[in-house]
């Protein structure tokens, strides 16, 4: 029994020593490589192609009925217009439709009275006759529309673009890299890592059409001005990525 006792323990350190010897092999095989890490961005400007007109149709009346049912006549009237500018049903989509009371406070007696019931039906129309927002904006505001709330503009597909971009930001990164590569006296012999980093694909300039659209609708109830001239960018489609050379 001792015997079989030593060369069971004898096996063991024998395993023991195998696996230190393994260990002591894997670090010595491993080698840090040196590398560059570089950006890269690119953009590629685009004309929009779609865009997205919002519009109120606000009512009031001392009945909540009587309310909603002038707005329903107002806003089928604008409706109809603009089907009348070949835009389709399915591209006119309601974004928010509100009722609530008005109250008059009594400072005296500290009590609130119901006035009357207003009724809001906000609605988006979605279009690719972008050369005729304005004149959309104004057909609308005709029928019966209260105000537009803004015009933005933006490409319907941008897929097809951000491929060219995506490109673009490689080879901005893979510039980067030369030149830092020539600045350290080192050559470039692979590389190691690329990762597509998360990018807002496009964007609009809201902020001067919605400026725009909101004086056509001052101009519009002072007296029936003529359509807008409702300009629009380039959209700006574009891709990050960083990139990790090995020297």
């Amino acid at each position: 029994m001792k015997n079989i006792f030593k060369k069971c323990m004898a096996f063991v350190v024998a395993g023991t020593m195998t696996l230190a010897f393994v260990g002591t092999t894997a670090f010595a095989g491993d080698v840090t490589q040196k590398s560059i890490t570089v950006n890269g961005t690119g953009i590629v400007k685009v004309k929009p192609d779609i865009c997205d007109i919002s519009f109120t149709v606000q009512t009031n009346n001392k009945a909540s009925d009587v309310s909603q049912q002038e707005n329903i006549k107002i806003t089928e009237n604008v409706m109809t217009a603009l089907k009348n500018m070949g835009i389709d049903s399915e591209n006119i989509i309601t974004s928010g439709y509100t009722v609530y009371p008005e109250y008059y406070y009594n400072e005296e007696t500290h009590t609130s009275t119901i006035t009357g019931y207003n009724t809001t039906n906000r609605f988006t129309v979605t279009t690719k006759q972008i050369d005729k927002a304005g004149e959309i904006v104004q057909t609308a505001i005709n029928a019966g529309a209260t105000r537009s709330s803004g015009v933005s503009f933006y490409v319907e597909d941008t897929n097809k673009y951000y491929g060219e971009a995506l490109k673009s930001a490689i080879l901005n990164a893979s510039n980067s890299g030369k030149y830092i590569a020539e600045a350290l006296g080192v050559n470039i012999t692979s590389v190691l890592s690329v990762e597509e980093m998360q990018s807002s694909n496009s964007y609009e300039n809201y902020k001067e059409n919605s400026i725009a659209s909101d004086m056509a609708m001052s101009e519009s109830a002072e007296g029936g001005a003529a359509s807008p001239n409702i300009t629009y960018d380039d959209i700006e489609i574009s891709a990050n990525v960083i990139v990790v050379y090995g020297y």
